[in-house]
């Protein structure tokens, strides 16, 4: 279907998916934070002829820093699909300036009074960024060979200084040894993601077709329906079912039964937007969670959807069709209400004679409850059976 709700044709292409929500948060977060970076180097280095305080490092990055910063920032909100080489040359600055400024202090004032200045606690920046750019293997050796840069520095002003510079010494040695349990840390976790990632995938989609179980489909109605009600859009529900899936699974097996929902599955998928959501509701029932469609292009895409199913062959011997109920959201609806109506009007297409799309009729409504009623054991006995595996 068309971003406007319109379904589309046999020849139309689907939208493109949008881009990855971690990568959409990452691209602001990198404009955001290279256009303070460029804006806080340019400052500091006003700062720093004002005052008169001569480094040559300050002097003479500091203002090429935040230029190349606020230039990348301008060439990832035209391009963002430049963010993987932007983010890793932004680190590349960064870190070379940390390096230098650092490296500047140990050769040039090894006897330097004082600890190291509040600057270098900036590497800590480098290494959260180098976790967020790259993989955890590459990560870790980008920050460790930041660390192992250190470390020759640090004995460097030990060397230099013959150890008389404690001040000076104490801060190197606390900065790599902080720098190794950061990175590990930092490790650590980046290792666990994608075990919460898998687990998270477990407990809200469904094993057998992939698509949302029962829990995530509430959650997303939910949120739908609080958005509907807050902006006055329109938002559609469609509750479909698979007609005399019993005898799929008596007659074929549940092999043949488990088939036909994958492939129901696919089928659907092909023509639903980047927006809609669909959900294995329970057994043999689906529901489609449709924003932005009023319910006269509900029922067009619910046809649609039917006929796309009537048209598959699973196994050579089957070919399942389905019953649709569509509703759309009133004021005052509930998640509870919205998926009943549709719910009653999936029955009514079912009492009618199955493999049709309606939406519930007011007048039938009672008659609808009755025909949902007749064959409740049964409809309880279909869906344990397509559960099964």
């Amino acid at each position: 279907m068309a971003d406007g709700g319109t379904p589309l044709g046999d020849g139309a292409q689907r939208q493109e998916a949008p881009p990855d929500a971690f990568d959409r948060i990452k691209r602001r977060m990198a404009l955001l934070g290279m256009s303070c970076g460029g804006i806080a180097s340019l400052t500091a280095a006003v700062l720093v002829h004002r005052v008169g305080l001569f480094n040559p490092v300050d002097a003479r990055i500091l203002p090429l820093l935040g230029t190349t910063l606020l230039l990348l920032t301008v060439a990832l909100w035209r391009r963002p699909l430049l963010l993987p080489w932007i983010e890793r040359i932004a680190w590349g600055l960064l870190t070379a300036y940390l390096l230098t400024a650092l490296a500047y202090k140990t050769f040039h004032y090894p006897f330097g009074s004082g600890p190291l200045g509040a600057r270098n606690f900036w590497f800590f920046l480098s290494y959260l960024l180098a976790f967020l750019i790259w993989s955890p293997r590459n990560a870790l050796f980008a920050s460790l060979a930041v660390t192992l840069a250190l470390v020759i520095l640090a004995l460097w002003t030990g060397i230099a200084t013959g150890g008389r510079n404690v001040s000076l010494l104490a801060s190197m040695t606390q900065l790599v040894a902080a720098s190794i349990v950061y990175i590990f840390t930092h490790f650590s976790f980046a290792q666990l993601r994608p075990q919460y990632a898998r687990m998270r995938t477990l407990a809200f989609s469904d094993p057998l077709t992939g698509c949302a179980n029962r829990r995530r489909a509430e959650e997303l109605l939910a949120h739908e329906v609080t958005r509907a009600k807050r902006y006055g859009r329109p938002l559609s529900v469609i509750l479909f079912d698979l007609d005399h899936f019993k005898q799929v699974n008596d007659q074929h097996g549940h092999a043949i039964g488990d088939a036909v929902l994958r492939a129901v599955t696919h089928a659907v998928r092909e023509d639903l937007r980047t927006l809609d959501h669909l959900a294995r509701w329970g057994g043999e029932e689906f529901l489609i969670i449709a924003p932005e469609i009023s319910q006269p292009r509900a029922l067009q895409f619910g046809e649609r959807l039917r006929k796309r199913i009537s048209v598959l062959r699973v196994g050579g011997r089957v070919q399942p069709t389905a019953s649709f109920g569509v509703a759309s959201y009133r004021i005052g609806d509930t998640v509870d209400n919205l998926v009943q109506r549709a719910d009653r009007a999936m029955y009514l297409a079912k009492s009618l004679g199955r493999n049709r799309v309606e939406q519930e009729r007011p007048q039938t409504a009672a008659q609808t409850n009755e025909a949902h009623d007749e064959h409740p054991a049964a409809e309880t006995e279909d869906d344990q059976l397509a559960l099964e595996e």
